[in-house]
């Protein structure tokens, strides 16, 4: 049995492009989807 969706966090930092050369081998090894997370700042929405 073998992962058939992957989360992998994506951002600016040292070890992102380790991180996705990892997450794609394992991706293609498995027959995986490979879905890509980035995080920015929180959107402040108006209250009512």
């Amino acid at each position: 049995m073998g992962f058939r969706d992957i989360l992998v966090f994506v951002d600016e930092g040292a070890q992102n492009e380790q991180r996705l050369d990892l997450a794609i081998e394992l991706a293609q090894r498995t027959d995986a989807h490979l879905i890509g997370l980035a995080v920015t700042s929180a959107v402040l929405l108006p209250e009512f």
